[in-house]
């Protein structure tokens, strides 16, 4: 019987254990966890039902930091009432509530979920409290684990134990695991007053009898990520810039493709990508009237005829664009460089409005979102002038706008650039992310390889190995990277001008062989 199979079999079960100490299990046929609880509550263990293996812990079940000063963690939590199941046809919870003497008002109502059918199990956490009590800091799983396992750490990076993962369902979550002690932070930066905090989801899963973590990890991310599919697309960096990006200019190169590519071998290119230079730099993603006077509809109408579609490079941050001008119209512009603030409301409306015209307009297949530099520390943009917060809002923003260009456009290609990280969790709203190379391209001369070719190939292979060989919580699947393209172009002749055919056909299958579904021309 497969592992799914058995897990649908059995049942879910909240177990009362009493004592001294009370204790309580939440479990399924994939995972289980314990709580002990008595004045306070705290998990005990997370263990595999199937086989008996158990991770113990000393859990102090959550830390919240406040603006002024005071943290409440561990004992300073007091159980209102006592632990509540809860169960909706295969899904089981525990709820419980906590409050403290610490912070008088401060509230954590915390609900432990999980399904029959999977081997991990989520933490909701929602603090409520009055006006002026502001939350500057959460540590979600804020635990001892034994026997302790080795250092990692990583933004919204999962951490390992065992047999056992855990991470936040946010790709900026601070991950650590230091000496045994686990640590899984996110910064709200948000006053209670406004209304109850609902803080990111934690997430803990259990690899089954023989089955190897990682795997255990993708059965997971399968279940919340975007859905894998292959796209071929064309981008235009290399070849035109500037003013050469018109629509006639950008149909010549299409048709070059078209008629030696494409049509002899029976492939389309799902998106045709004009890149940087396209925009009216003040604007908020407007094209340039001197070289797109119809703007993008003449070339999205000819690129549909012939089975193709526009994309665009597009950032979300609005790097590139003119922030003095901005600045005058009432965007906010981030106090760290020259870019917009995603976290701040004008900004973000600005965008959400630039990208519903783009795809109105042009039925857009595909962005290019480069430059995510998802920093401010500003005050007045909505979220606190710190660091820690001001990033936090910035990637909440970025999220926000991947999920509508979603709704707006179902079958769309979001593509998330430079400035990204490993986070499996990015994959939650975005279909490929930049694997974080030391460039766009670049030689890698410290192999013994003579010809340029072979050293950019090796540019990404050492890159690649140092980002999955030596980090083994990196659990972003190699297909869902954007590894850039086959590059040769009058912007870059990588390989050089009289690149001998075997060089370029082995760099290309070395390309499509690695496995990567945005494959880049």
């Amino acid at each position: 019987m497969s592992f799914r199979a058995a897990v649908t079999a059995l049942v879910l079960a909240v177990v009362p254990h009493f004592g001294a100490a009370e204790s309580i299990e939440l479990r399924g046929a994939g995972i289980g966890r314990s709580f002990i609880y008595a004045q306070g509550f705290r998990t005990a263990a997370i263990f595999c039902p199937t086989d008996g293996w158990k991770l113990s812990v000393d859990s102090d079940e959550l830390v919240v930091d406040l603006q002024d000063g005071r943290r409440v963690a561990g004992a300073d939590w007091q159980l209102i009432g006592a632990p509540k199941a809860r169960a909706r046809g295969d899904e089981k919870a525990l709820q419980v509530t906590l409050a403290t003497d610490k912070a008088p008002g401060l509230r954590a109502d915390i609900e432990y979920v999980l399904r029959a059918a999977q081997a991990w199990m989520r933490k909701r956490v929602t603090l409520s409290g009055p006006a002026g009590m502001v939350v500057t800091r959460v540590d979600l799983e804020p635990m001892t684990l034994r026997p302790k396992p080795p250092d990692l750490s990583g933004e919204g990076m999962p951490m390992l134990a065992g047999r056992a993962w855990f991470g936040v369902e946010f790709p900026a979550s601070q991950n650590s695991l230091r000496d045994g002690r686990l640590s899984l932070v996110h910064f709200p930066g948000r006053d209670l007053g406004a209304g109850p905090l609902v803080c990111k989801t934690a997430v803990c899963g259990v690899a089954p009898p023989g089955l190897r973590l990682p795997l255990a990890f993708g059965d997971y991310l399968d279940t919340v990520a975007t859905k894998p599919r292959s796209f071929l697309h064309y981008n235009s960096w290399y070849d035109l810039r500037g003013d050469e990006l018109t629509t006639e200019r950008l149909l010549e190169v299409f048709e070059g493709y078209r008629r030696n590519l494409l049509a002899p071998y029976g492939l389309k290119l799902a998106a045709f990508v004009p890149d940087d230079g396209w925009q009216d730099y003040q604007s908020i993603w407007r094209p340039r009237k001197n070289i797109l006077p119809d703007g993008w509809a003449p070339l999205a109408r000819a690129l549909e005829a012939r089975g193709s579609r526009l994309g665009l490079w597009m950032p979300l941050s609005g790097f590139s664009l003119d922030t003095n001008w901005g600045a005058r119209q009432g965007y906010e512009v981030s106090n760290l460089g020259n870019w917009y603030c995603l976290g701040a409301p004008e900004f973000r409306q600005a965008m959400r409005e630039a990208t519903a015209a783009l795809i109105r307009e042009a039925n857009i297949a595909y962005y290019k979102h480069d430059f995510n530099m998802l920093a401010c520390s500003a005050d007045g943009h909505g979220h606190l002038p710190t660091p820690e917060a001001g990033h936090e809002a910035n990637v909440d923003g970025t999220l926000d706008l991947l999920h509508y260009e979603r709704a707006l456009q179902p079958d769309i290609f979001l593509n998330v650039t430079s400035g990204m990280w490993y986070s499996p969790w990015w994959l939650m709203e975005a279909d490929a992310i930049w694997g974080a190379f030391p460039g766009d391209t670049g030689y890698d001369v410290s192999w013994p390889q003579f010809t340029p070719r072979e050293w950019t190939t090796s540019f990404y292979d050492a890159h690649l190995y140092r980002m999955y060989c030596q980090r083994p919580n990196n659990f972003v699947p190699v297909s869902r990277l954007m590894t850039h393209g086959v590059t040769q172009g009058r912007y870059a002749m990588l390989g050089g001008e009289n690149e001998p055919l075997r060089e370029w056909s082995d760099h290309v299958i070395w390309y499509f062989a690695r496995g990567v579904q945005m494959k880049e021309l």
